[in-house]
């Protein structure tokens, strides 16, 4: 049986899986791909217990993973929520799972009273995610743009 739960330590393993891939579709060249980075990165935001880290687990078997941070914003002072890692196995993908876990994720954030408003960034290509998003009500706020130079013979051209 498949039920949304706090992600533990025992979690961490798979979790940096996870975040491994994701980091291969959101960065490409640039992604961090090894596990164990992810590991460090994961159980120290795991420690403070500010964060909701979320997962779809059966049993021991960890099939979802949601990750959502509470910030400020350093120049306003007003209180937000960012989902910073979003995961299905893909036997999930194409069913209700991932409501299941973005209204999990989302009940919780409403307790904080101060929280307002919820970002969270996508790959422009991560169609499925867009979806998503689009789905549950977000809006596009901000476009990144990026130019990759190819040595010093494209910073001639500019």
């Amino acid at each position: 049986m498949i039920v949304t739960r706090a992600a533990t330590e025992a979690d961490l393993q798979q979790l940096a899986v996870f975040e491994a891939e994701i980091a291969a579709i959101s960065f490409g060249a640039d992604a961090v791909t090894d596990p164990a980075q992810h590991v460090k990165k994961l159980r120290r935001a795991l420690e403070r217990g500010e964060d909701i880290m979320l997962v779809l687990a059966d049993g021991e078997l960890v099939l979802g993973w949601l990750w959502a941070s509470l910030n400020t914003n350093m120049f306003t002072g007003e209180a937000y929520a960012n989902f910073r890692s979003f995961y299905l196995a893909q036997t999930l993908r194409g069913a209700s799972w991932a409501d299941t876990l973005f209204a999990a994720a989302l009940a919780e954030i409403k307790v904080e009273e101060d929280v307002k408003r919820v970002v969270g960034k996508v790959h422009v290509n991560n169609l499925p995610m867009r979806l998503l998003y689009k789905q549950w009500g977000f809006v596009p706020q901000h476009l990144t743009m990026e130019l990759t130079l190819a040595g010093n013979e494209a910073e001639d051209d500019c």
